[in-house]
């Protein structure tokens, strides 16, 4: 008969081949497509959790919110900052009819708004009473991928590192004719120029939302 310890050693060894022949098997029909699970866990996969903090002025602020995972409703997005604004807008080029979409505080409950979530790839504008700091705990993930349409677009930045601007849109160079940030710490609107000596917008950064006219259709990743 084998030594104790040797027999403890065999066991461990056959339970822990059994155990991953078991997750083999579920691994294999989840791919399968029985369950649709294999889909859940690529979602999941490479995501990071983020606090992410950032203030607040008086006035329109051009914002994006990078740290929100795909979409939450606006209530809990803005919560910590309740009642210290007005409303929310963005901007839909693709809406002829109604291109501005709106979520304001304050109104009776049977009041409908066409701004009901936030995203991390769309860009907001938000109307503050008074300067605040801003908080917000979720999940950051990548790639993110901003659909851009011909005319303005009102865009965030998916992305938490400060870039050159002409690294981040180098994609869809040619495609684009200007880029504007309004800066509501300093007031001052900022301007991006492919081509010409007038560029004062030199970077993009993180919880910032930026005007970009596009000539045609395209899209641009942030991988």
């Amino acid at each position: 008969m084998l030594p104790y310890h040797k027999r403890v050693r065999l066991g461990l060894l056959a339970t822990m081949l059994a155990l991953t022949l078991f997750f083999i098997v579920v691994l294999f029909f989840f791919d399968a497509g029985v369950t649709g699970f294999v889909a859940a866990i690529v979602n999941i996969t490479g995501t990071n959790s983020y606090n992410c903090q950032f203030d607040f002025y008086q006035g329109d602020n051009h914002v994006s919110f990078y740290c929100v995972y795909l979409s939450r409703p606006i209530e809990t997005v803005l919560e910590n900052i309740s009642g210290e604004y007005y409303g929310a807008f963005s901007y839909v080029e693709t809406d002829n009819f109604d291109p501005w979409k709106a979520y304001k505080q304050g109104l009776p409950a049977n009041v409908i708004f066409d701004l009901t979530h936030i995203n991390r790839v769309d860009g907001y504008i938000i109307e503050a009473y008074n300067d605040t700091p801003y908080f917000y705990y979720d999940v950051f993930t990548k790639p993110n991928t901003i659909w851009l349409y011909s005319g303005w677009n009102l865009i965030g930045y998916p992305d938490n590192t400060v870039q050159n601007i002409t690294t981040v849109l180098a994609p869809i160079a040619g495609l684009f004719s200007e880029v504007r940030y309004y800066n509501a710490s300093d007031s001052t609107w900022y301007y991006y120029y492919p081509i010409g000596p007038n560029t004062t917008l030199n970077y993009m950064e993180p919880f910032s939302a930026y005007w970009i006219y596009m000539l045609s259709n395209n899209q641009l990743t942030f991988s």
